[in-house]
């Protein structure tokens, strides 16, 4: 019976041990990639803010405004 036992509890830790690397591993994907995600950000952002992205949308928008009005009006 002792022995049973001894081989249950010898299977469990080899099973923690077989998990903890995982475990121990996911935080550290997680983080690599959020600083990943926070620097592509902030490529596109000064890119699209070199192209004048932003300026092109308000421009649109005014243009599609614009139209808008023209179209109640008539």
């Amino acid at each position: 019976m002792s022995e049973r036992f001894t081989d249950g509890v010898g299977d469990m830790l080899r099973s923690v041990l077989l998990v903890l690397p995982k475990a121990l591993a996911f935080p550290v994907i997680l983080l690599v990639g959020w600083l990943i995600a926070k620097a592509v950000r902030r490529l596109v952002d000064k890119i699209l803010e070199r192209v004048g992205f932003d300026w092109l949308v308000e421009r649109r928008r005014g243009q599609d405004r614009s139209a808008a009005l023209e179209v109640r009006r008539q």
